[in-house]
């Protein structure tokens, strides 16, 4: 993917849009990533697939639900602008 679309990704917080705004996240429902996968998903196939991987199977939601205050406050934080998971660039 082009750095341009990688950027515009981390900076709209597409890979926490589950975790809540009180963590750094977008705070979206099952229903919002939903339909915000789908606009993705019709005009790319590969731009899809970097914001649902995080969002499905990242740690973010587990550590927001059953992490200590610690590790939200450094892990989920970090989410917003993807700084905590180096995989995610």
């Amino acid at each position: 993917m082009p750095e341009d679309i990688w950027r515009f990704v981390r900076d709209q917080g597409f890979l926490g849009m589950l975790i809540s705004k009180e963590h750094g996240g977008l705070g979206f429902s099952a229903q919002a990533q939903s339909l915000v996968l789908g606009k993705i998903s019709s005009r790319s196939p590969d731009g899809v697939t970097i914001v649902m991987v995080p969002n499905s199977l990242g740690p973010g939601e587990l550590i927001e639900k059953y992490g200590t205050e610690a590790q939200r406050r450094i892990i989920c934080r970090g989410s917003r602008a993807a700084t905590r998971f180096s995989a995610l660039r």
